[in-house]
């Protein structure tokens, strides 16, 4: 899929979709790349569908450009707008949405507990992060 590996195909939802393709409930057909995608498309809302559709098209242009290669498919860019104008619809029944790529409260409780130790002596300090 595209130029990813499966490690960067899983930060790249992370980081760009807030969203963790490496969720076992997207592996349901299977642990490819595309078959990962292709659940992840089935399982959310069209929403977030939509902005993974957009944000892969957005990388596959970027990179394209980048390393100055033609459009092999004339009107792929039109078929995805077709595509997104199908799924841009109202849901009857909205489908879940993606799990988040990170906990933020449980981040946030990490943090805090890492930043306290800061002040600490240093022997303390090294059995709070040992504990930790």
């Amino acid at each position: 899929m595209l130029d990813f590996s499966d490690r960067t195909f899983g930060m790249f939802f992370r980081e760009e979709l807030d969203a963790d393709i490496d969720d076992p409930v997207y592996s349901k057909d299977g642990t490819s790349k595309l078959r990962r995608l292709k659940c992840y498309l089935r399982t959310v809302d069209d929403a977030a569908a939509a902005r993974a559709l957009n944000a892969l098209w957005t990388y596959r242009e970027m990179r394209r450009n980048k390393e100055g290669r033609a459009v092999r498919v004339a009107d792929a860019h039109d078929q995805l707008l077709q595509l997104l104008g199908r799924i841009g619809g109202p849901n009857e029944a909205p489908d879940p949405k993606p799990r988040p790529a990170v906990a933020r409260d449980v981040y946030q409780q990490l943090h805090d507990a890492l930043i306290a130790l800061s002040p600490l002596d240093p022997q303390p300090r090294g059995y709070g992060l040992k504990n930790f």
